[in-house]
């Protein structure tokens, strides 16, 4: 890898697709796809030829009979045409989109083009299939790539780990969507394929549907014949199910209406499971023999795939080979870490790692998205409070005196409304963290994640939760102030209520479509925080022109337009995101608002600024409900 170039990896399996970024300083992370490691190689062709994939298109296939549902692409890249109904695409095509999926992810990530892509193949595959997946990394986007056979990925990964002595020999069994096991020997030039054997029907593929027809009698259908829908319900219900048993010993699955719920127990997945892992452990065997080798010579053998996490499979390969079985770290994402040449620490794992390419998805980057709103309200709200001291004959009154007299000063009711504002941006801006407490589904029965309601109830929570803060600021500056609560109250509201609806709103659409953007969450829901900075500024600015200076000099009203100038500038900068539309519309709003600033005027600066956030919100929610495709592109 060159100097300052980060490397992709990419294994494209049967069943799932995992990534792995290495970084120049050695460190690596796994791509994410909506808050999980690996994404769904399902790919479904809608009847206008769009294609989704991961658990999107398992949510299309579930939901209509119109269109093409291939679950697992890789396997039928040579065919020239699937065809269901209307639609036909080439075998290269849906194997393209899951991996365009994963190149938006990391450009996301990165923060451009990669350059340095290498893909996982099956030992097994020769030229013809070869050539088709570099031509589906092609229309992918990623450019000229490198194929690094999937055991020798493993390998490789074994021995960053725990070196392997040169001149010994490994078996890696991967068990992936199907089983493959391979004999390598550690030559000076690295690992090379010995002996390989493999069994496309012996994997978690297979197990899936095993688990999907013992859960209501139908059998999977033949390629070619449209399925019932109830079956792909079944195989998301089954698939979710059985990642869930690697950690409970019995999960509740819901079934395709009108059928109950179903208890689905770990015993009986693992009874349909031993005959695969039996399988597996004969093909094992059987090319350690094809190798001219007895286990007792091999330096070490190893489970790999995302079947490896069930630990009866290395006891079952380990009893068939009669010596220990080694299950590789991660074995999900193993396959494309070797082929990363991931062997340092993980990303964020006590050094610092780049920070365009992090710093959307950094626990600091929340925290600031939290503080810098709340840090600008609370000092909005101080400042406003603190006329009390600078008129204390209108505010501290003796005993027995109307207590419900208007002060006589003039207040400043803008800067009151932008601080209620900003404390519900700060909310909304948390809204992640609150959806993490959520329920993991919030009572909504999905066969699928659930990250979508999670995020959605964050959002719904926290519109409410902010507009509380809003109220209370009402309410206590009432109090405090000992002046009647009906303004405060207007101003603390008004400026919150259009907000807190179309956050509202957003939230409970968001959980509706229960999908996620390819961006993911963090990145799609976005605000502009810095805007806040200039509005929180320019807006105390003001205050301290009128409130702290000589009224109607040069240097107050100097101080005044310069605070209506940055009012204007956080404006612009929350209304629109791209760099050149900001530097279109932020000039004339800081012109407008420098013209206007003026302690009579700062309701019309705070609702010029509460008219730009709710705005940007309102193309959130336009987006999920009238985009044709608003999970595809980040606006």
């Amino acid at each position: 890898m060159p100097p300052g170039e980060v490397r992709l990896a990419i294994d494209c399996g049967s069943v799932t697709t995992a990534a792995v970024l290495v970084w120049p300083d050695g460190q690596w992370q796994v791509l994410r796809f909506d808050d999980r490691p690996v994404l769904s190689s399902a790919v479904f062709v809608r009847p206008n030829g769009r294609m989704v994939a991961g658990e999107d298109a398992w949510q299309q296939a579930v939901a209509t009979v119109e269109g093409l549902f291939v679950p697992s692409p890789v396997r039928r890249i040579r065919e020239e045409a699937i065809s269901s109904g209307a639609v036909t695409v080439a075998g290269v095509d849906v194997v393209a989109e899951p991996l365009r999926q994963v190149a938006q992810v990391a450009g996301l990530v990165v923060g451009g083009p990669i350059s340095d892509v290498r893909l996982v193949v099956p030992a097994g595959w020769g030229p013809r299939r070869s050539m088709l997946l570099r031509q589906a990394a092609h229309r992918a986007g990623l450019g000229m790539v490198r194929l690094v056979p999937a055991p020798v990925a493993v390998a490789n990964l074994v021995h960053a780990l725990s070196p392997v002595p040169v001149g010994a020999n490994i078996a890696v069994c991967d068990l992936g969507g199907g089983v493959a096991a391979t004999v390598l020997h550690h030559g000076v030039d690295g690992f090379e394929v010995v002996s390989s054997l493999e069994d496309p029907t012996a994997g978690g593929l297979q197990l899936d549907e095993q688990v999907a027809a013992s859960l209501d009698g139908l059998s999977p259908p033949g390629r070619g014949t449209p399925a019932d829908p109830r079956w792909w319900t079944l195989m998301a219900a089954a698939r979710t199910a059985k990642e869930q048993l690697s950690a409970q010993s019995a999960v509740t699955v819901s079934m395709p209406p009108p059928q109950p719920p179903t208890v689905l127990m770990a015993a009986t997945v693992q009874a349909q499971a031993r005959p695969l892992w039996d399988r597996a452990a004969v093909l094992t065997a059987d090319a350690v023999e094809a190798a001219n080798l007895q286990p007792a010579q091999l330096a070490g053998a190893y489970l790999a795939g995302g079947g490896a996490a069930m630990p009866q499979a290395a006891q079952a390969v380990g009893a068939r080979l009669g010596r220990a079985i080694h299950t590789v770290p991660d074995p999900g994402v193993a396959a494309a870490r070797g082929a990363a040449g991931a062997a340092g620490p993980p990303a964020g794992a006590g050094t610092l790692w780049p920070v365009t390419a992090w710093l959307p998805d950094l626990p600091l980057r929340r925290l600031l998205g939290v503080l810098v709103p709340a840090l600008g309200s609370a000092a909005l709200l101080i400042e406003f409070l603190s006329v009390r001291f600078r008129y204390p004959e209108e505010f501290v009154r003796p005993v027995g005196s109307d207590r419900a007299q208007t002060p006589a000063v003039v207040m400043n009711w803008g800067e009151l409304g932008l601080a209620c504002l900003l404390a519900l941006v700060a909310c909304l801006c948390g809204a992640a963290v609150l959806g993490a407490v959520l329920p993991a589904n919030a009572g909504v029965r999905r066969p699928v994640s659930s990250e979508a309601v999670r995020m959605g109830g964050g959002l719904v929570v926290a519109a409410i939760l902010g507009s509380f803060i809003a109220a209370l600021y009402g309410v206590g500056a009432s109090v405090y102030l000992v002046a009647p609560l009906e303004s405060f109250l207007r101003w603390a509201l008004l400026c919150t209520l259009p907000l807190g609806v179309v956050a509202v709103c957003t939230g409970v659409l968001a959980a509706a479509r229960s999908r996620a953007p390819a961006a993911g969450w963090h990145h799609w829901l976005g605000f502009p925080v810095l805007s806040t900075i200039p509005a929180a500024a320019g807006m105390l600015l003001v205050s301290a022109a009128n409130h702290y200076m000589v009224s109607g000099g040069g240097p107050a009203s100097t101080v005044e337009r310069t605070g209506g100038f940055l009012i204007g500038i956080g404006t612009g900068l929350a209304l629109v995101r791209p760099l050149l539309y900001r530097l279109v519309v932020v000039a004339p709003l800081a012109a407008l608002s420098m013209a206007m600033a003026d302690i009579h005027t700062t309701g019309i600066l705070a609702a010029l600024y509460v008219a730009a956030v709710t705005c940007w919100w309102l193309q959130r929610l336009w987006h999920l409900r009238f985009h044709p495709d608003p999970w595809a592109t980040d606006a």
